[in-house]
Parts: C-alpha cells; sequence; structure tokens
C-alpha cells in the first residue's frame, strides 16, 4: 500500500511539474500580454489584429488601444463589461471591418483568454466561475489551443538549438509588402481573402453579439462609434464589395462609422501585408485619424 501511495504521489508531482513548465512557457508564447489593460482612459479602441499595430500610439490622444490578434465580438464584449465594471469609459471605437461577422471568427478567437475579464456575475453559478475562472487557466491540460503554441514554440526552438543557431521569431519584414511584385501581392491577397471571406451567411452568434455590444453601450451611455482600417490596393480590388456586414448593423443601429479602407490605397509601404499597418503605417494613420479629432 505505501509503495502504491509512493508511485501515486510521485505521478501527481511529476504531473504538476510538468504543468508548471507548460503554464510558464504558456505566457511567454501563447498569453503574452494579452491580460494586460489600463484603467486611467476614458476612450478605448477594441478591434483585432488591425488595431493592434496601433500599439500604444494612440495614448497620446487619451485613447487607450485595447485591441489583440484573433479577438472577435465575444472577446470584445467580455472587454467592454469589464471596463464598465472598473473604469468610467465614455467613448468606445470598434472595429467595423468587413470580415468581423465571418464564421471562421467563431473558432479564431481569444475566448480562452478574455475569461480573465469575466467575474461571478457572467457565470451560471459560483461552481462554474471557480472552475473556469481559476481551474480551467492554470491547468494546461484543459488548454488544447495554448498546448499547441507551446508545442510549436518549443519544436521551433529546438530545432534552432540542434542547428546551433538561436530561434528568431518569424516575423514579415515591414517593408516586405512592397517589395513584392504585383503578382506575389495578388497571390497573398487571395490566400487571405479565401480565409476571411468562406462562403456562407455571417456567423449568427456574433451578429448577436455585436448587437448585444451595441444595447450595452446604449444602455451605460457610451458613446459607440465604427472604425475600419486602412487596406491595401490589391485586397481591396480583389475583395470588392465582399462583407459580413458588420457596418451595417451598426448603421442600422445609429451607430457612426469611420471608414479608412481607401486611406493608404496607394501606399504600400505603409503595409506589412495586404490587411494590415505596419509601424510607419500605424504612425501615419494614427496621425490622420486622431489629429482630426477623430473623424476621418
Amino acid at each position: 500500500m505505501k509503495k502504491f501511495l509512493l508511485h501515486i504521489s510521485l505521478f501527481i508531482l511529476v504531473l504538476t511539474a510538468v504543468n508548471w513548465l507548460l503554464f510558464v512557457t504558456a505566457q511567454k508564447c501563447y498569453y503574452k500580454d494579452y491580460h494586460t489593460y489600463s484603467l486611467k482612459f476614458k476612450s478605448y479602441l477594441l478591434a483585432d489584429s488591425h488595431g493592434a499595430p496601433l500599439e500604444q500610439l494612440t495614448e497620446p490622444y487619451g485613447m487607450y488601444n485595447f485591441s489583440e490578434k484573433s479577438e472577435s465580438y465575444a472577446d470584445m464584449y467580455r472587454k467592454i463589461r469589464f471596463l464598465i465594471r472598473k473604469s468610467r469609459i465614455d467613448t468606445i471605437f470598434l472595429t467595423a471591418d468587413n470580415h468581423t461577422l465571418s464564421p471562421y471568427r467563431e473558432t479564431a478567437n481569444n475566448l480562452d483568454a478574455s475569461e480573465y475579464y469575466l467575474d461571478a456575475a457572467d457565470y451560471s453559478s459560483y461552481y462554474e466561475y471557480l472552475k473556469s475562472r481559476y481551474l480551467i487557466p492554470y491547468v494546461m491540460y484543459f488548454q488544447p489551443k495554448a498546448l499547441s503554441a507551446v508545442r510549436i514554440y518549443v519544436t521551433a526552438h529546438l530545432k534552432s538549438f540542434l542547428k546551433g543557431g538561436a530561434h528568431k521569431e518569424k516575423t514579415e519584414r515591414s517593408s516586405e509588402w512592397v517589395a513584392l511584385s504585383e503578382a506575389e501581392r495578388k497571390e497573398r491577397s487571395a490566400e487571405r481573402a479565401r480565409e476571411q471571406f468562406p462562403p456562407g451567411k455571417p456567423s449568427e452568434s456574433l451578429s448577436k453579439t455585436l448587437q448585444d455590444i451595441i444595447k450595452l453601450c446604449k444602455d451605460n451611455h457610451i458613446v459607440l462609434i465604427g472604425i475600419k482600417f486602412p487596406m491595401a490596393s490589391s485586397y481591396l480590388t480583389l475583395c470588392g464589395k465582399r462583407t459580413f456586414g458588420a457596418d451595417s448593423i451598426m448603421r442600422a443601429a445609429g451607430v457612426p462609422i469611420l471608414d479608412f479602407e481607401m486611406l493608404f490605397r496607394d501606399k504600400n509601404e505603409f503595409f506589412e501585408n495586404q490587411d494590415h499597418l505596419n509601424e510607419k503605417g500605424a504612425t501615419q494613420f494614427v496621425k490622420t485619424w486622431l489629429s482630426a479629432g477623430g473623424q476621418p
């Protein structure tokens, strides 16, 4: 019996140690700075990877950039509720880009990370709150997306180590888009369009969540403004009028839209890729947008 208990204890110890290593690695390569925020502002920008390149550039204008890669309206709804509880928010600029109601956003999102912004009142029971907020996030065996990111991260570093060199994160150079040929730009734009605009109707769940955001802001006397980010010329030409209609839902509810899609149409040097600004583009965009008092 003692031998059996010893084996069980060792097994639990190993599982705990491995979980700790996975958790620390996930904080570095998956969650990163996702749970970083500021409550000192009254104006916030919430968007996905289209808003992320703006980083802290909006802060001198009194706006906090609360955007994050892969963010869905469900994640943004959680963040807005959090801000209402914790701050004195009065204005939200919310992404209204053509892809934001795409069905692919139902799975490509940050719901496992944005759980952080919920509190007990958001759950059906206190047990569900404790399980979802404090158990699952810290037990990596329950986090398949984080585990996948850890696996990719460790594999990349291991391969680099075996080759005798330090691993470098794979990123696109800010000048890469402008250096591509027009044919290459069209090819990459087509790949991105297939991802963002699959056949089918807009996501029903995300459409409802967007309507919930509009109502939440109205009920709490928060000014809501939609924003569409600049796109590269080849992507605009290829996508044409394809949209899942987030801006239409907002306009129907009386929400104004700042449409900057065409702003840098002929400025390939401002783009990291077909639909994301680089550092130079982000800097110029913030100056153009916010120096004009928030109007296009």
